[in-house]
C-alpha cells in the first residue's frame, strides 16, 4: 500500500492494491516522509472510503481514539437502521463529540432546542443514538450527558439523508411539527406518537417533504391511489389541500 499523503502523525492518505484513494488511520502512518510503501498493514486501525476532501481537514485535528469510537457508532446506526449512510459521517459525529468532551470538562452543558421533536419524530435514530452513548462513556471514559443524545441523532439524521444538510433537517423537523399541529387543530384530534399509525403517518410526511425538495413525484396519479383516496376520504382531502399541507403539482 502506497502512502501519498499525511494527514497527522496517524492518519494518511493511501492508495490500495485496486488504486483507490483511501484515508487510513494506524500508529505513525503519517509520520514518514511521503510518498512511501507501507509494507506493514498490521498498524492499520481503520480505513476510509469516499471521503470528502473537507473532511480530511477536520479529521487532522481530530483524536484518533474518538474517530475509532465514532466509526463504531457508525457501523451500529448501519445495522440498526438497516440503511447506508453518508461515508462521512464517523468524522462529522468525531468532530462533534470531541468538542463536547470540552465543553463536559468545563461543565458546560448544551440543551439541543429540536429535542422534543426528535424524541417525538425519530425514535428509531433515537435509540440508536442511546446506545451509542452507551460506547462513548465505556471507551472515552468520559461523562457524556442526556442531552447529548438528541445532538448525536440530529447528526444520524442527517446521514441518512442524501443531502447531509443540518439546515434542511432542521427545516424538515418544523414543518413535521407544523403538520401535526395543524392536523391536530383542525380536525380536533391528538396524535399518540407511540401509535403505529402515527409513526406511519409521520414517515409518509418525511418522504413528501424530501421528494417536495428534490421536486419529484411518485406514480400516485397514474396508480389511481389518489383519485380513490380522494373518492373515499373527501372531508380529509379537501382539508389538506385547504391548508396547503401538501404541495399539489399536477397531480389533478
Amino acid at each position: 500500500m502506497k502512502i501519498v499523503k499525511r494527514i497527522n502523525t496517524n492518519a494518511a492518505i493511501a492508495i490500495n492494491g485496486n488504486k483507490k484513494e483511501i484515508v487510513i488511520l494506524g500508529k505513525g502512518v503519517g509520520f514518514p516522509k511521503v510518498p512511501y510503501e507501507l509494507t506493514d498493514i498490521s498498524i492499520i486501525e481503520r480505513t476510509f472510503y469516499d471521503i470528502d476532501p473537507i473532511y480530511i481537514n477536520v479529521l487532522a485535528n481530530l483524536s484518533n481514539d474518538i474517530v475509532i469510537v465514532c466509526t463504531k457508532i457508525y457501523e451500529l446506526a448501519k445495522l440498526k437502521l438497516e440503511c447506508e449512510l453518508n461515508t462521512n459521517f464517523p468524522i462529522i459525529l468525531a468532530d462533534h463529540i470531541q468538542f463536547a468532551i470540552e465543553r463536559i470538562r468545563k461543565n458546560f452543558d448544551v440543551k439541543n432546542p429540536l429535542e422534543y421533536e426528535l424524541y417525538q419524530f425519530y425514535p428509531k435514530e433515537i435509540k440508536v443514538a442511546k446506545e451509542a452513548i452507551k460506547i462513548l462513556k465505556e471507551e472515552l471514559k468520559e461523562n457524556f450527558p442526556e442531552s447529548e443524545v438528541a445532538s448525536i441523532t440530529l447528526h444520524i439524521i442527517n446521514a441518512e439523508k442524501e443531502s447531509n444538510n443540518i439546515q434542511n433537517t432542521m427545516k424538515e423537523i418544523k414543518i413535521l411539527t407544523d403538520i401535526i399541529k395543524i392536523v391536530e387543530k383542525d380536525l380536533g384530534i391528538k396524535f399518540n406518537k407511540e401509535d403505529f399509525y402515527c409513526s406511519r403517518f409521520i414517515t409518509h410526511a418525511r418522504f413528501l417533504i424530501q421528494r417536495l425538495e428534490k421536486n419529484t413525484q411518485t406514480n400516485e396519479t397514474k396508480n389511481g391511489l389518489l383519485p380513490q383516496m380522494r373518492r373515499e376520504y373527501p372531508g380529509i382531502y379537501n382539508f389538506l389541500k385547504l391548508k396547503n399541507v401538501y404541495k399539489w403539482r399536477n397531480m389533478e
